[in-house]
Formats: C-alpha cells, structure tokens, sequence
C-alpha cells in the first residue's frame, strides 16, 4: 500500500517491501514586530506568517528490500540540487505540498558481513517553497 511521496520517492509498506517515514512534526509560526512606546509597555503588530517547516525520520532496511544507500542518495541529490519536491501522504497534499529539504541527518546502524550497509536512520527537515 502507498502511503506517501515526496518528489519522486514513493513510502509504501507491503509483506514484500517497506519504505515509510516515522514522527512526523511540523512547525508554523507568526512574524511579530515590537514597536517601543517612552514610558509604555511595547506595542506588537503582526506582520506575517513564516514558511512551515516539517521534520520527519526514515528507517531504511536492507531486510525490507529496500536498498539503504540508493534510497539515501537519492534524497541527498535533491537537497543538493535544490529540487522542489511536492510531498503527499495518504493521497492528500501536505501543507501547499510543495517543499526543499533543508537538512539530511544519516547514522548506518548495521552492516552484512561484507560491510555493506544493511540499516540507514535518516532523519529530513522540510521548508515549505512557495
């Protein structure tokens, strides 16, 4: 079953293959300006929002036929060109849908006994791109 995607990276978990994401986490905030006032306490005025920013981790596993390097790369060329990436999950746009990936965390957690990794943990962040 497809749960997602984001560019052209599919998240799917079938009995024969999973790719998927975990703890997924948005942050939006407001733009405010503090105007001083002599003798008086500050005067705030809004003055936007900011872009949405989301968080999320992926487990990529060799024992779910999932190529951990291929899958890592790939994500790490579109932080690396830039790329605009739209992102759904469970066939529904996130936020306007589309985003960059601003950061890329990776740790190898386990490797055959040829030192071919076996389990990636990344962990993205997202900017929403308007």
């Amino acid at each position: 079953m497809i749960v997602g995607s984001l560019g052209t990276v599919i998240f799917q978990c079938s009995s024969f293959y999973t790719k998927t994401i975990n703890n997924l986490s948005k942050n939006i905030s407001a733009r405010w300006l503090e105007h001083k006032v002599i003798s008086s306490k500050p005067k705030l005025q809004f003055d936007g929002v900011e872009l949405d920013q989301l968080k999320f981790s992926i487990h990529l596993n060799a024992a779910w036929k999932v190529n951990p390097l291929a899958a890592a790369k790939e994500l790490e060329n579109y932080l690396k060109q830039g790329k605009k990436l739209k992102f759904f999950l469970g066939g529904k746009k996130v936020g306007n849908g589309t985003y960059i990936i601003t950061n890329i965390s990776e740790e190898h957690r386990a490797y055959s006994a040829i030192g071919t990794v076996t389990k990636i943990d990344l962990s993205l962040e997202l900017k929403e791109y308007n």
